[in-house]
């Protein structure tokens, strides 16, 4: 947090939004408006995932920052408390990996995303907000019900630990080795 200018005494709430422009942007609309007039106690850094967009920063008050784009996303999960994203397979993966729990507003009728959305519910790291129902009291609520309920944080950095101990890299290399040994 400190190499990246944050409060290390305020929850970070990242939300790296991304996907198809059209799935976005009620999504970015809709988190912009409610993260400006967040409390104050919580700090929320936002992406609305325009690649390699020149002014990357578009707004930097206390507690809201808004980037078109962040390079260095990964810094941000490792530094934040909790994840709020569309229900994207590798957006989850990714949060995941760093033991980080999410709250998903998955896109409407993408049963993709409702699925993924669902399964993190069911494992306890992730809490679902529809987006119908998207506004600053649920999102309130259940940032406060996942950064105060400790099953949530628990069973993430359960499934980092499982992830920590694949070797994503090593894998591919030796199902390449097999099968170019099996022509």
């Amino acid at each position: 947090r400190e190499k990246l200018n944050l409060d290390r005494d305020k929850p970070l709430i990242f939300a790296p939004i991304s996907g198809p422009v059209r799935e976005r942007a009620y999504l970015l609309g809709a988190l912009r408006k409610i993260f400006q007039s967040f409390p104050e106690e919580y700090q929320v850094v936002m992406s609305m995932g325009y690649l390699n967009s020149n002014p990357p920063l578009v707004r930097n008050s206390p507690n809201f920052r808004l980037y078109r784009w962040v390079r260095n996303r990964f810094e941000y999960l490792k530094a934040c408390d909790i994840v709020v994203a569309r229900a994207g397979h590798e957006t989850i993966m990714h949060a995941l990996s760093y033991g980080k729990p999410l709250i998903l507003v998955p896109t409407p009728s993408h049963t993709e995303q409702n699925n993924n959305a669902k399964r993190a519910e069911e494992l306890g790291v992730a809490k679902t907000i529809k987006q119908e129902n998207l506004n600053r009291k649920t999102l309130i609520k259940a940032v406060e019900e996942v950064l105060h309920d400790e099953k949530y944080l628990r069973n993430a950095r359960k499934m980092m630990d499982i992830s920590s101990k694949f070797n994503a890299l090593e894998e591919i290399i030796g199902e390449i080795v097999r099968l170019y040994q099996s022509r």
